[in-house]
């Protein structure tokens, strides 16, 4: 699985990588997120940082979105 941040517009897209080792259709996973770098793990999930939310965020196959990190004045502001 190969992945792209587009800042712009704030997709994160998904290339999947088929069984020849060629690319797949690309598919955005999430939209509108504030993410600077970015891993996936086996099953799917998405790990984040957020520079301005100074945070690490976890988001899931099915686009929920999870606070798994962040500093006590993130945790101020919500």
């Amino acid at each position: 699985m190969s992945e792209l941040d587009e800042l712009e517009t704030q997709h994160i897209v998904r290339i999947p990588i088929q069984a020849n080792r060629q690319p797949g259709e690309p598919e955005i996973f999430v939209s509108q997120v504030n993410i600077d770098d970015f891993a996936f793990d086996r099953v799917g999930n998405l790990y984040g940082t957020t520079h301005i939310y100074n945070s690490v965020v976890k988001i899931a196959p099915d686009g929920k979105v999870s606070a798994i990190a962040g500093s006590l004045q993130t945790k101020n502001q919500r």
